[in-house]
């Protein structure tokens, strides 16, 4: 009776009784204690009453002779009484239990006061139960604080330091890391609409949807046709995006032909917004976080779990300092022997955090107080279908406990693997982790080198150099923003103190990381899974899928490697293994599936992107191994013609530009001739006009290929020269534009002089801050610079403005 009393004034009697108890304790003594904690245990003294005074009569009862308003009125004064706010004190200053006589004295005072009968024999026993109550209470809750501050402190040294010792750097130290605090970038996440999750459900029903369509444009259909739920509004979009567009039956052409559709719905603009908002939106107390493989799921959550933790920090996720951040990484919880989530926290805590002297119901009582930040990451690495739902399951029934609901939880996952049945949108926000951006990399950058470097001067040279490498060169560029990638150029740059101006040794570089390196650091246990590959085959493998996956066309894609079908998939790859080992294509078929769960699971560089389809994590990785495989293959057979035939045939394709530049980019200098040759004789259409054959083989330049024969470089630049400086009519402002990006990418190239002759020959003939730009990017930045700032002064103001 007495707590459904209070709850009307809880707010008041008990949370300014609790503030003031606590604030007054603080200003005397360090107290252990959370404000909360202090309101905590006054319910518990109440509630304890409540209990002793159910089985009693009336006439024992404390309250006889007033009404509710009265108890209402009594109790909310002698909560307010300052005597029995010191002696509620007591327990918080170290002075023991509230003393129950001084609080006896002080209720029959309010009572005195106001006019409240209370039954004397019944008042002392009262008191004693709430008094004991509540001191053991206050006692417990101490110690549960002091075992946060412990358990916080063994958090923070466990995920604040980044290690990277799964990724291949010359001169790296295994042991060296980062503090995550310190380099850490918030990357951006859009909300999903509430349809788009649906298509994965819509996919399975694409044959109804396609019957579905032509009724519902001339509007002869009901609600009973309707094979969806949802309403008009979302199926024109999702006629839109699912409607028949080829008549093949054959699954990998529809899958290209989704990819493609889906590449389009995805490039269209959304409303975005940080990482952290996702704790302070309405429906974000549980949201679900869906992001490519590198994208940082991983890292973000250690950051949400060590910002949490540190109070200068847990301010800006929008939380209160005292919440307790949980973090289990799902694949360690279902490898360990703890069925139950709970035992499989308090084991990792104890065992691998070495909490010690951690009290039993320790992450119950932050839990029910709604004070705990739940994070679960990685549900899609639970191989097993099956036991991915179990798993769900457990979840679901953790977070739905009556005593768990209150408390924010994400839950990370690829898109790959996931159902939206898993966690239903009308209790859970969805996300998808975005790309960095310019402004991140930028960010990222600068927090890597000044946190490295304490020489100012040199951590900023480091930056720019970095920084520069990156705006010169587009396709790395776009790999920066993949925050895995931009980890793996950082680490290269920062030990080499620069990157290896050829692309294809940094990508050769990544891959390495991310076949190998970067596996071997995921479990010191693993032991390899493939009965006929070892794992210098794996490799060769990547390249002869690449090349085969690559040659499916173009699927609209600029970032995301072409989607294959499993089935397809495996039977390809067997056929590579039983080439490659001799065995039976039987055992290859099953060699093919256990090679596949391996890439999947153990590498970063081919993974499942939807139900039975897979695809390189980036388009780059599948046309740098596409090259290769090209490349080992003319190797091998000591036959220039397999390197010839595939330039003459897919020459200014644009889904086969970067294989044929990454190719001719590492061809010997006897053949770089040949093939220089043969792309500007290639009869392409109206060349005369488009000059396509003479840029791409400036691009190849710019790729720094070994071209020795001086007559064809003379002719490829002087031509690229003439397009930038002539003036006329058929040399558009687009091809003026081309050749000018196509000679100031030949910057640290062995053709930068030689450009740079050219054009300075002709600068009388240029704009002079054009001139100077073109200066700056061969290799006379300094000259440059001084140039244009002698050109700020300039009689002509368009000059002046321009130099500026």
């Amino acid at each position: 009776m007495v707590v459904e009393l209070l709850t009307p004034v809880a707010g008041w009697a008990l949370g300014k009784t609790a503030d003031t108890v606590w604030t007054l304790a603080t200003d005397q003594v360090q107290t252990k204690l959370q404000r909360t904690d202090v309101e905590r245990a006054i319910k518990a003294g109440l509630a304890a009453v409540r209990e002793w005074e159910q089985p009693l009569g009336l006439p024992e009862l404390l309250f006889q002779a007033c009404d509710d308003k009265q108890k209402r009125q009594f109790l909310e004064q002698v909560f307010a009484n300052a005597g029995v706010v010191e002696q509620l004190q007591r327990p918080l200053m170290g002075k023991g239990e509230p003393d129950v006589v001084l609080l006896q004295k002080y209720f029959e005072q309010v009572a005195s006061d106001t006019g409240t009968e209370l039954t004397a024999d019944s008042l002392q026993q009262w008191l004693a139960i709430f008094s004991r109550t509540y001191f053991e209470k206050t006692a417990l809750f101490i110690k549960y604080e002091l075992a946060r501050q412990r358990y916080l402190k063994q958090l923070v040294n466990w995920y604040d330091d980044v290690k990277f010792l799964g990724i291949s750097v010359a001169g790296q130290e295994d042991t060296k890391s980062e503090k995550l605090l310190q380099i850490f970038v918030m990357p951006d996440v859009k909300q999903r609409k509430d349809w788009f999750p649906k298509l994965s459900k819509l996919t399975l029903l694409r044959e109804q949807i396609s019957q579905y369509y032509s009724l519902y444009k001339t509007n002869q259909r009901s609600s009973a046709d309707n094979p969806t739920s949802l309403s008009d509004e979302e199926l024109e979009m999702a006629f839109e995006f699912y409607k028949p567009k080829k008549s093949s039956t054959n699954r990998q052409e529809l899958l290209l032909d989704e990819q493609k559709q889906m590449a389009e719905f995805l490039s269209r603009s959304g409303k975005t917004s940080a990482a952290s908002q996702v704790l302070q939106q309405p429906k974000s107390s549980r949201c679900v976080l869906l992001g490519a493989p590198g994208s940082g799921k991983t890292t973000l959550m250690s950051y949400f779990a060590v910002a949490a933790a540190t109070v200068e920090t847990s301010a800006h996720l929008g939380l209160a300092s005292e919440h307790l951040p949980i973090l289990v990484r799902i694949r360690d919880w279902v490898r360990s022997s703890h069925t139950n989530l709970l035992d499989y926290v308090r084991w990792f805590a104890t065992d691998k955090l070495a909490v010690k002297d951690l009290p039993s119901g320790f992450f119950e009582h932050w839990l029910e107080a709604g004070k705990a930040l739940i994070l679960l990451d990685g549900l899609d690495e639970v191989a097993s279908e099956a036991r991915r739902d179990e798993v769900v399951h457990q979840i679901e029934c953790f977070l739905h406990y009556e005593q768990h609901q209150q408390n924010p939880a994400i839950i990370t996952s690829r898109p790959a693997g996931y159902k939206q049945a898993y966690f239903p949108t009308k209790e859970f926000s969805y996300y998808d982790l975005l790309p960095f951006d310019q402004s991140k990399i930028d960010e990222f950058i600068e927090n890597w080198y000044e946190n490295r470097f304490r020489d100012r001067e040199e951590s900023q040279r480091r930056q720019q150099t970095l920084k520069q490498a990156l705006l010169q060169r587009d396709r790395i560029q776009v790999l920066a923003k993949n925050p895995l990638l931009l980890t793996i150029i950082a680490l290269i740059h920062r030990y080499e103190a620069y990157l290896p101006r050829d692309r294809h040794q940094l990508y050769n570089r990544a891959v390495e990381t991310l076949l190998t390196n970067w596996d071997v650091n995921k479990d010191l246990d693993y032991q390899w899974p493939l009965e006929y590959l070892k794992r210098d085959a794996v490799r060769r493998m990547m390249e002869r899928l690449a090349y085969w996956i690559h040659n499916y066309g173009n699927s609209g894609d600029a970032e995301g490697g072409t989607l294959i079908d499993r089935e397809e998939l495996i039977h390809q790859l067997s056929a590579f293994i039983a080439q490659e080992t001799g065995i039976k294509r039987y055992q290859a078929t099953e060699e093919a599936k256990r090679f596949l769960e391996y890439i999947r699971h153990r590498t970063g560089l081919l993974n499942e992107q939807g139900q039975d389809c897979y695809a390189f994590v980036h388009k780059t990785f599948q046309e740098y191994l596409c090259a290769q495989e090209i490349k080992y293959r003319a190797d091998e057979e000591y036959d220039e013609a397999l390197i010839l035939n595939p330039i003459r045939e897919h020459l200014h394709e644009p889904h086969w530009e970067e294989v044929l530049l990454l190719l001719i980019a590492q061809q010997p200098k006897k053949r770089v001739a040949k093939i220089m040759q043969q792309i500007l004789d290639q009869p392409t259409p109206y060349e005369h006009w488009l000059h396509r054959n003479v840029f791409f083989a400036g691009a190849c330049l710019a790729e720094n290929a070994e071209l020795i024969d001086n007559a064809l470089i003379d002719h490829i630049l002087d031509r690229l020269v003439k397009l930038v400086v002539v003036e006329s009519p058929v040399i558009s402002s687009q091809l003026k534009q081309q050749s000018t990006k196509c000679l100031r990418n030949l910057g640290e190239t062995s053709f930068q002089t030689s450009a740079l002759q050219r054009l300075e020959a002709q600068s009388n003939q240029m704009n002079p801050v054009r001139f100077q730009e073109f200066r700056f990017a061969l290799g006379q930045k300094t000259a440059a610079i001084a140039s244009l700032i002698s050109l700020l002064s300039d009689d002509d103001s368009n000059i002046r403005g321009s130099a500026a």
